[in-house]
Formats: structure tokens, sequence, C-alpha cells
């Protein structure tokens, strides 16, 4: 009887195994990677690499198959020309945002001089350690605003989504999260 039972079990967990299986097409959409080009002090930056090296980071984001990346909002000029290089690779990205008086300006540039990059739009990066509960809740709330009255966001389908704390305590620093939040 015992042996019945194991085989059920080891049939089953078989079958719902085969059932679940991930095309591979699917895993490269899950994976993303995060690539500091904002840091315009390290090697991360594109701008501190001859563009035919082959180390480059376009020859390694492309030779890798990535599809999905993560990095600073490009506040400044100089990160527009390396962003569009991404996105004619086809590659989209996570911007983290952080503290900003011109956040609908900001929006702007992204959607007119980088469009079709954005998959979404993050809260800022461990304000628990860097700026602190209090305005990491405050900066949320005016990109929040600035999102939700731009439907450009909505019809691309392009969330603003809740800061990444590096402590599950602080999770709920900016009040309910929901899919836009």
């Amino acid at each position: 009887m015992r042996s019945v039972g194991i085989s059920v079990l080891v049939l089953l967990y078989m079958v719902v195994s085969v059932s679940s299986l991930t095309a591979s097409d699917d895993v490269a959409e899950m994976i993303g990677v995060n690539i500091h080009i904002t840091y315009l002090d390290t090697s991360y930056n594109p701008g501190n690499l001859a563009p035919d090296e082959p180390n480059n980071l376009y020859t390694l984001l492309s030779q890798l198959g990535v599809r999905h990346v993560r990095d600073g909002f490009p506040y400044l000029p100089q990160w527009l020309t390396p962003w569009q290089n991404i996105s004619s690779l086809g590659i989209k990205a996570s911007f983290i945002i952080r503290e900003s008086n011109n956040v609908t300006g900001l929006l702007n540039q992204l959607k007119t001089q980088l469009p079709g990059l954005t998959d979404q739009i993050e809260g800022q990066n461990e304000p628990e350690i860097n700026q602190g509960i209090a305005l990491a809740a405050q900066v949320q709330a005016s990109w929040y605003q600035a999102v939700t009255s731009d439907p450009y966001w909505a019809n691309n389908n392009i969330p603003l989504i809740s800061p990444s704390t590096s402590n599950l305590a602080y999770y709920n620093i900016t009040g309910a999260q929901t899919t836009s939040q």
C-alpha cells in the first residue's frame, strides 16, 4: 500500500512538473541586470569604454541576450545617448527615481527622448538607508501624482512601483501599495 501511495505521489509530481514547464524565451523575459551607467566614475559607464572595445556594455548586454535592465533615472543629458543605444538593442529599463523638483519635466523627457524604453518606474532605492523614510514617502507621492495624471504611462502599461527597501520592515513606507503605486 505504501509503495502505491509513493508511486501516485511521484506520478502527480511529474504531471505537475510537466504542466509547469517554461519556455526559455519566457525565462529571458524574467531576467534583468542592474547596469549602473549613471555612475559616471565606474567602468559600468559606457563612456569609459571605447565603442569598439569587445567588452563594452552594449556588446556584453547584446551577447547575454538581456531584455531588461535596471538603473538610476536618466536625469542628466549625457545619459540620453547611452540609453538610446540600449534602447536600440530592444532592451527595456526599470528606472529608479529620486527626489526632484521637476518630476513632470523628467517624465516628459523620458517619454519624448527615450520613447519605448521604460518597463517601469521604481521608487527610491533603499531609502531607509539613504534618504530616510519620511522623505521617501513624500518623493513617492509626488511621482505617483505625476505618473497618474499623465495617461501616457497607463496607456503604455508602465507602472510606478514601490521603493526597494533593504529590510522588509520598511516595505509599506509609502502606504498601501497597488499595481500602479
